[in-house]
């Protein structure tokens, strides 16, 4: 009796990154392009995305989505309908593993309830929080548009919808920043039971001040 090992080969788990290079402000440490000539160009960006998702997805179905991140830039600064429609098209032309993850990285002051809501109805499993460094100063310095009470109300709205996946990006090392204060930040954002914590180093790119 012959045996054919391809035949029992299952489905290839694959893990998409879907960008979304756009920003409502540039903070000193990130290169990412924040002018309004780069806003005006999220429609057409998001259409180019649509037709490339559609023409690749002929080449993966030998695949089953796994994990699924929407990022880059902040996601969540991109018209919620833009984003729900490139999930809606990602889950109509791709197999989804029945426990795969979508998260999407959301910026504080571009967050509220009824985002989160149709957000979780496009499905959105988890979410990954650009959370700053918790000092009205640090964030003059960077010159990030966000304050501390608008990534409060950020964990708010989550946990309005039940959604306790958030995950925390943190910066620290920002010049004038005390081990006091970055201990304050770390004991602040354990206290929410994060799914996870990334803390990188605030660096300045070169030439890019």
């Amino acid at each position: 009796m012959d045996h054919d090992e391809s035949a029992a080969v299952g489905p290839r788990p694959l893990a998409v990154r879907v960008e979304l290079p756009f920003c409502p402000n540039t903070c000193q440490y990130c290169p990412m392009p924040s002018d309004i000539e780069h806003a005006l160009l999220m429609g057409d960006y998001c259409e180019a995305l649509r037709v490339e998702l559609a023409q690749s997805a002929a080449d993966l179905g030998d695949y089953r989505v796994s994990s699924l991140y929407l990022g880059g830039g902040a996601a969540s600064f991109v018209k919620v309908e833009r984003v729900c429609a490139l999930l809606g098209l990602a889950r109509e032309k791709l197999a989804f593993e029945p426990d795969a993850e979508v998260t999407l990285r959301c910026l504080p002051g571009y967050i509220n309830e009824l985002k989160v809501r149709d957000y979780l109805r496009a499905g959105v499993t988890a979410v990954d929080l650009d959370w700053h460094m918790g000092s009205l100063d640090c964030f003059r310095f960077t010159g990030r548009a966000s304050l501390p009470e608008q990534e409060r109300a950020s964990l708010r709205a989550f946990a309005h919808y039940g959604l306790h996946n958030v995950g925390f990006e943190l910066r620290y090392g920002a010049p004038g920043q005390t081990l006091a204060q970055w201990r304050g930040v770390l004991d602040e954002v354990l206290g929410f039971s994060p799914m996870h914590v990334s803390a990188v180093p605030f660096e300045v790119p070169e030439g890019s001040v």
